[in-house]
């Protein structure tokens, strides 16, 4: 029964496929798999921000007058980061608007790609194994999440495990509640490549592995233990100098300690 398990799970693990916290982490155990690396979605796969602030902005505008009214979509993205932070969509009808697209299952579909990001995970797959997704998106939209996926799969994108927020985790949580997942799956899954520094805060200092902060040239007040990677070729570079300590956690060093 344990070879047919390690069998089914062996199987599994080299597939897109929507798993638990719990059910991965069985995964990885039963199938011995070497220490590896998980992938964030949003902002460090997907340019989901690019169709956010395009819509948001024809449907709500910006004021005239306003100091970012003359502002590019990518410089409005350089200066807010996320669309929920940009002042003037704060009306009921534009929050409404957000939430409706994290739970759409037809918003996650034809999302364009985070530039090099499809060159980036190829080549950091060479380094250290891809052993899954791990988003904040809630668990409804895992499907076309999938979907997305496997059509980036001929570009460089592993078949592996895809573990969504939970429906019960509100989505203010859902940073904390990834940061929750990393300290549970070390040493099995040795570090992250997330955009959004507050995963990196609510790990803390005394998270073991490594987290790389994606889309930023520093880390901010309390994510300082964290690296930052402005563009997939840095993650790449500060990926390869760790190589030991993503590999061989009992071995190597943490984020924290490594220069």
């Amino acid at each position: 029964e344990d070879a047919i398990s390690t069998r089914r799970y062996e199987h599994s693990a080299l597939m897109f496929r929507s798993f638990t916290v719990a059910e991965f982490k069985e995964a990885l155990v039963a199938d011995k798999c070497s220490p590896g690396v998980v992938l964030d979605i949003d902002e460090t796969l997907s340019a989901t921000n690019v169709a956010w602030f395009e819509r948001l902005t024809a449907l709500f505008g910006r004021p005239a007058g306003a100091d970012d009214a003359d502002l590019s979509i990518s410089e409005l993205i350089k200066k807010y980061s996320l669309a929920q932070h940009v002042p003037h969509w704060q009306s009921e009808e534009a929050l409404a608007w957000m939430q409706n697209q994290r739970d759409s299952l037809d918003a996650q579909r034809g999302l364009p790609l985070v530039p090099n990001a499809a060159e980036g995970v190829t080549r950091l797959s060479k380094i250290v194994p891809i052993r899954g997704y791990l988003t904040v998106r809630p668990i409804k939209v895992v499907e076309p999440t999938i979907e997305w996926l496997q059509q980036h799969e001929q570009d460089g994108f592993p078949p592996a495990p895809v573990i969504c927020k939970p429906n019960e985790v509100p989505f203010s949580d859902g940073n904390k509640w990834k940061a929750e997942v990393l300290h549970e799956l070390f040493p099995y899954i040795t570090g992250i490549v997330d955009d959004n520094p507050k995963v990196s805060i609510y790990a803390g200092t005394k998270y073991p592995g490594t987290l790389f902060l994606f889309s930023r040239p520093e880390s901010p007040e309390g994510a300082e233990h964290a690296i930052p990677c402005e563009t997939w070729e840095k993650v790449v570079e500060e990926a390869t100098k760790r190589k030991e300590s993503l590999c061989n956690p009992t071995k190597g060093e943490g984020s924290k300690t490594i220069e």
